[in-house]
This record gives structure tokens, C-alpha cells and sequence, in this order.
């Protein structure tokens, strides 16, 4: 702010007019800078967070696919169980 002086008022006014204004340009300024750090922070987080739709569908698509290959590899497990169970208690079951 400003110090203590001997002057006119309009010339007082007129120093702590700009006084004013230089340290609103100040604030205005440091406002800017931080909006900018924090768009970067913000670019920077989507980057590392970003969900690529079609790389998440393909795997999507892979999950699914050896879900079903596993559901036919147990299903074909349980069928030969049942068949060995069948041999060793003398009766053959239809499966």
C-alpha cells in the first residue's frame, strides 16, 4: 500500500488509484498463471486416466471370448467325469 506523505488529495488519490490498479493487475496475473497450472494438471491426469473406447472394447471382446472357452473347456471336463464315473460303476450314461 502506500506510505505515509504530504500531498494533495487529488494527487493522493491519483497514487493510490494506481496502486490499486497495479496490484489488481497482479492478482488478475497470478490468477491467469493458475488457471494454466491447473488446465495442465487437468490435460496431464486425462492422459495418464484417459479410456480408449476401442482398446477397451477389443479387450472387452478377449474377456468374453475366453470366458466362453473356459465355460466349454469345464463343460467337456464335466462330460468325461461323468463318463469315467459311468465306466466305474458299470453303467454307461447318454451325454
Amino acid at each position: 500500500m502506500l506510505a505515509a506523505q504530504s500531498t494533495s488529495l487529488g494527487l493522493y488519490a491519483s497514487r493510490l488509484g494506481g496502486a490499486a490498479g497495479s496490484m489488481a493487475s497482479e492478482a488478475d496475473n497470478s490468477a491467469k498463471g493458475a488457471a494454466a497450472v491447473a488446465s495442465a494438471a487437468q490435460d496431464r491426469r486425462g492422459q495418464v486416466e484417459g479410456v480408449n473406447m476401442d482398446e477397451e472394447l477389443a479387450a472387452m471382446t478377449t474377456y468374453q471370448n475366453s470366458y466362453a472357452a473356459a465355460a466349454r473347456v469345464i463343460q467337456a471336463a464335466n462330460s468325461m467325469f461323468d463318463i469315467l464315473f459311468s465306466i466305474g460303476s458299470g453303467s454307461v450314461v447318454n451325454g
